[in-house]
């Protein structure tokens, strides 16, 4: 049986994403450098997607924070970050599309 690994506080700070190379995103149609307005951007789509999908409306409704879906998140078992749990994760999302 798997182990849920320990609670490691703010384990993700010491990961950084990796930007792709323009050669690479150029031919998918997507932008080499953020816009400008990128925040507000993903704060619209993130609107747009809650007003779309009931489905994602009643995930983030029903969510009652439990934590039985943080043994099952590839991203907390890499990490052990409490952040990086679903629970945060949805918590993020309604705060910023809210």
């Amino acid at each position: 049986m798997f182990q849920t690994p320990p609670i490691k506080r703010d384990a993700s700070l010491a990961s950084k994403c990796r930007r792709a190379k323009p050669d690479l995103l150029t031919p998918l149609g997507l932008p080499a450098d953020l816009p400008a307005d990128w925040p507000a951007r993903a704060r619209a789509k993130m609107t747009e997607l809650l007003g779309k999908y009931r489905s994602l409306r009643l995930f983030l409704d029903l969510c009652v924070h439990c934590g039985a879906c943080a043994d099952k998140c590839q991203f907390f078992l890499g990490t052990g970050d409490p952040k990086n749990m679903p629970v945060a994760r949805a918590d993020l999302f309604r705060k910023l599309a809210g």
